[in-house]
């Protein structure tokens, strides 16, 4: 490692008064000193503007009108003075070694990425509480294209990316709304971009609903749209790059996905999910227990999901159901 090897690491910050400071300390404590920290204020309205004033002498700080965080990431970026770039949300955190961490295992690598272990911070009863990702160490078959189409990911806390690559990707797409982060590594690794994993270091997602942990839970029909999207570019991504063929039960089974979570959200989307889940991945679409397969089949996903609803609002609780794997398969987010 080049021990002066320059480090840029950008925050978007949206109202994020409670977690800022933390994430900053987490950033001005690494033991790696050649840091490029990049915050950008995305228009917040509470006090973290303040408290962005007090590091001023230590870290760049940019005002922005608030336009979300992939145009608050690609300011950062374009100002990026580093050869390596760190997308730190402004309620993650790093281990102290993380940056020198990368920096060693980046050496000698070309088209290549360096992501890292991560766990989550969750609240409960009143603290947060770090906990383990829930995910293996390494994506399925470790083919990180099919991990980050079925549900397996690093978030970009836990990801270097050397400058040029990032630069390749085209940057941030400023249209989406949600799974931002997984269009943007999905668009590199289709491209040939590798990943080296590393375990010696973590990285501390804040996970602020820890009752919905699925990835594709969407939380309006412009979420769930987006969603659609990244489904849709890395569908054509995959096709122009001779790909897709190897990847069509992962992409039926995530259009799958995002119908059985989502006919609340926006029916018509969903069916169109379905629809698309059954194009690409016909009877392999499915993903869950037997029971959940079972059901959806005979009745028919959206039929099976009400059915679930049914019982929910009947006072069917999530922790009754995980006593059986049929009962557990009939919520929403099992």
């Amino acid at each position: 490692m080049n021990k002066e090897s320059r480090v840029s690491i950008i925050t978007p910050c949206y109202n994020a008064e409670d977690f800022i400071k933390e994430t900053i300390n987490s950033v001005l404590n690494q033991s790696h000193r050649f840091i490029d920290y990049i915050v950008v204020d995305d228009g917040s309205t509470d006090n973290s503007l303040k408290i962005l004033d007090t590091y001023k002498d230590r870290i760049t700080v940019l005002e922005a009108p608030h336009k979300g965080a992939c145009a608050a990431r690609n300011k950062g970026a374009e100002l990026a003075k580093g050869d390596y770039l760190l997308f730190l949300d402004a309620d993650d955190t790093l281990d102290e070694n993380t940056i020198e961490v990368f920096l060693n295992e980046i050496k000698n690598q070309n088209n290549t990425l360096v992501a890292c272990n991560w766990k989550r911070l969750n609240y409960t009863e009143n603290k947060w509480v770090t906990t383990p990702s829930g995910l293996s160490d390494t994506p399925p078959n470790n083919d990180f294209i099919k991990g980050w189409l079925s549900g397996w990911y690093v978030p970009p806390a836990g990801i270097l990316w050397p400058k040029k690559l990032f630069e390749n990707t085209g940057g941030w797409d400023e249209s989406l709304a949600a799974n931002q982060d997984g269009d943007l590594i999905l668009r590199a690794l289709i491209s040939g971009v590798n990943i080296k994993l590393t375990k010696n270091t973590n990285v501390y997602y804040r996970h602020h609903d820890a009752s919905k942990i699925s990835i594709s839970s969407s939380k309006s029909s412009r979420h769930l749209a987006s969603r659609m999207k990244v489904l849709e570019k890395v569908t054509n991504s995959l096709g122009e790059n001779q790909k897709l063929e190897q990847y069509k039960i992962e992409i039926g089974k995530g259009y799958h996905n995002l119908a059985r979570n989502n006919f609340k959200t926006d029916a018509k989307l969903a069916k169109s999910c379905e629809t698309n889940a059954k194009k690409y991945a016909g009877k392999h679409r499915f993903s869950g227990s037997k029971t959940h397969v079972c059901l959806s089949r005979i009745f028919g996903l959206e039929n099976k999901e009400k059915f679930a609803d049914i019982l929910s609002n009947i006072g069917f609780k999530k922790s009754k159901r995980k006593k059986s794997e049929s009962l557990a398969e009939l919520s929403k987010n099992g």
